[in-house]
């Protein structure tokens, strides 16, 4: 991204904690937690804040191929990784799809998350390993990005879907496994473990009702698994940052 387009990225994300921040308090402070009103209010402005933010992000997303870069070759890490995103993820996204409502909404900020974070890898590859502060700068498009994913739950209290929101925005963390230097597999071992809470709240309301989300909760779990391995395969020593200048 450019880095106006950063800043108008930064500013969203400013907008999306401030009301998410307001929408903490409706909840726990006792003045305000009776007002419909302001509840609608507050979610309303968020939802706007989080469509006003995956709307940038797609056409910042949209690829933009240059001569040079058609005929660029790819490490291999980054070929695996894009086999992870064809299918993975795009089957999670697809069956969220055909969920519909802020479980469709939410997988398209995960869909982003991910594909901002092949980006990372992609200039790590090109790119001599940076200082703490150089690392967070790289890092943070990604998680403004998937801070979305977790206001998207944040704005859907009550609604029918909030265990499918809620199980995924506990696993979106997982992004940051770029940042563990060894065996950084057990990082999504562990977020595996930690949505299943969830997941098995969406299992146990399905399983008799519509297998659809049953599947649905699978293919969010082979996120997971597959990240796992493509870590062990190619990234089992960290990041692979370019050597020297």
């Amino acid at each position: 991204m450019a880095s106006s387009d950063i800043h108008k990225l930064t500013t969203l994300v400013k907008r999306l904690e401030a009301v998410t921040l307001r929408l903490e308090d409706l909840f726990t402070t006792p003045d305000t937690i009776n007002s419909a009103t302001t509840s609608t209010e507050l979610k309303t402005e968020l939802l706007d804040v989080i469509h006003s933010s995956l709307a940038f992000t797609t056409r910042n997303l949209e690829p933009q191929p240059t001569q040079d870069n058609a005929h660029e070759s790819l490490p291999g890490s980054i070929e695996r990784f894009d086999e992870f995103l064809d299918t993975s993820v795009s089957r999670y996204v697809q069956l969220s799809k055909e969920l519909g409502g802020a479980v469709a909404r939410q997988a398209q900020g995960v869909h982003f998350s991910f594909q901002e974070q092949r980006k990372f890898l992609v200039t790590a590859s090109k790119t001599p390993k940076p200082d703490a502060t150089g690392l967070q700068r790289m890092l943070r498009p990604t998680h403004d990005i998937a801070s979305q994913v977790v206001a998207i739950q944040g704005a859907c209290r009550g609604n029918v879907a909030y265990n499918h929101l809620s199980c995924v925005a506990d696993g979106i963390p997982v992004l940051g496994w770029v940042a563990i230097e060894m065996n950084a597999f057990r990082h999504v071992d562990k977020f595996l473990d930690t949505v299943q809470y969830f997941g098995n709240k969406v299992t146990a309301e399905f399983k008799d009702k519509n297998p659809k989300h049953l599947e649905w909760v699978q293919s969010y779990y082979q996120i997971f698994r597959a990240l796992s391995a493509l870590i062990k395969e190619h990234f089992r020593s960290g990041i692979s940052w370019r050597i020297g200048s």
